[in-house]
């Protein structure tokens, strides 16, 4: 669903390629874990087992981290091609979606190297495991 939002029900104006959702997806041992960054702030995370965390953008916290994942987004957009097929990811990588007007660009790369700083998308990368670790905060601080 989140690949399919359009910029005007967020309340936005974006420019023609320019990011306004971020998906980072992975797997978290046999399940997929899809991060959900939003350019108003908002952030979900979503595991394939049917759990998630939705609302994070009420914390300022994690609607800055998010609101950095989609910025530096737009700086990377090189790095990627337009997608055409939406595939879960597969063990030991990362793909990411990145929505514009235009088009829905993606990349997939290896986990480990991406988490080692070895490639181009290695930021985006980091910038989303940031707003997953702001997550992890407010939940623990929730006591979930």
């Amino acid at each position: 669903m989140a690949l399919s939002v359009r910029p005007e029900p967020l309340g936005v104006e974006v420019g023609v390629d320019e990011p306004y959702v971020v998906l980072m997806e992975f797997m978290v041992g046999e399940h997929s874990m899809t991060l959900v960054s939003v350019i108003d702030g908002s952030a979900s995370m979503y595991f394939s087992t049917g759990g998630g965390n939705i609302g994070g953008g009420k914390h300022d916290t994690i609607r800055d981290a998010a609101q950095q994942m989609i910025a530096l987004a737009g700086t990377l957009l090189d790095e990627m091609e337009v997608a055409y097929e939406f595939p879960l990811p597969s063990p030991g990588s990362v793909t990411f979606y990145v929505v514009t007007p235009s088009y829905t660009y993606t990349a997939v790369d290896e986990e480990y190297a991406l988490g080692h700083g070895r490639r181009p998308l290695s930021p985006l990368f980091f910038a989303g495991h940031s707003v997953i670790s702001e997550y992890r905060i407010i939940l623990q601080r929730a006591g979930q």
